[in-house]
């Protein structure tokens, strides 16, 4: 593009969809399971019943009631990560942020992942 308006176009344009993420974040209502979770019960259960368009939905509201308390005793999430139990998920998902371009390009080292596998718990 002549004129050095290359950058502008490209930036400006780069900001559309990030005024429509805002609209839309201005403009969407919260769910009702965040309302829950922030002790809103009495408009967490008007949304819900504004969404399913019937007054019948104490049993849905129940669950999430119920569901907001379990995950509400959970103390420590990111704590729990670190459990060996919860290790192979773990490694297994960055491992393949990680190594998605080695993957690609077919230079994945087996010996490597093998002992990394091994070494993780998933095989003895």
């Amino acid at each position: 593009i002549k004129g050095g308006w290359g950058w502008r176009l490209s930036l400006g344009l780069a900001g559309i969809p990030a005024l429509l993420l805002t609209l839309g974040a201005i403009l969407v209502v919260d769910t009702p399971n965040s309302l829950i979770e922030r002790g809103r019960t009495e408009e967490g259960k008007a949304v819900l019943k504004k969404i399913r368009g019937t007054d019948n939905v104490e049993p849905e509201f129940l669950e999430l009631v119920e569901a907001s308390r379990i995950a509400q005793e959970v103390k420590h999430p990111f704590r729990n990560l670190r459990k060996r139990k919860n290790r192979p998920q773990l490694v297994i998902s960055v491992a393949l942020q990680v190594n998605i371009p080695a993957i690609h390009r077919h230079q994945c080292d087996h010996v490597l992942c093998a002992s990394v596998i091994q070494h993780i718990g998933i095989q003895e």
